[in-house]
């Protein structure tokens, strides 16, 4: 998939497409980027079923998902410092889910839209494959 996505970047329309995925996604890796956009070009906001379920929505049954890659972090104390470090050991597929552009009932996840707290918020910006697991 990864190899199919570079290869439509050769027009100009594809290049555009992709920025717009890079701009809603910018705290993904650009591989995870070309995944998302090969897979489901008009996803908005893509979440593990965790973080979904923590915003009080739901996946639908039989999504399957969007499959990006994500690191496998091994915690480790540093013995000069004493702080925990996460070190990446390997890399592995997960499963993130979109909900998407247009009309609603095409969305992966259902359920109402509440505001969120600050804290579930930052999660939200901050929490993304490129830097903890899904």
């Amino acid at each position: 998939l990864l190899l199919e996505g570079l290869a439509q970047l050769t027009t100009s329309d594809a290049w555009t497409r992709m920025l717009h995925v890079a701009a809603r996604f910018h705290n993904y890796s650009t591989g995870n980027v070309l995944l998302i956009l090969t897979q489901r070009p008009d996803a908005t906001r893509v979440a593990g079923l965790r973080l979904w379920n923590s915003l009080g929505r739901r996946v639908n049954k039989g999504e399957h998902g969007i499959k990006i890659i994500v690191p496998i972090t091994k915690k480790e104390t540093d013995e000069t410092t004493g702080n925990d470090e996460h070190r990446i050991v390997a890399f592995s597929v997960g499963t993130v889910f979109a909900t998407l552009s247009g009309v609603c009932r095409w969305s992966m996840v259902a359920g109402r839209r509440q505001p969120a707290s600050l804290a579930t918020i930052h999660r939200w910006v901050t929490s993304t494959p490129s830097s903890t697991s899904v």
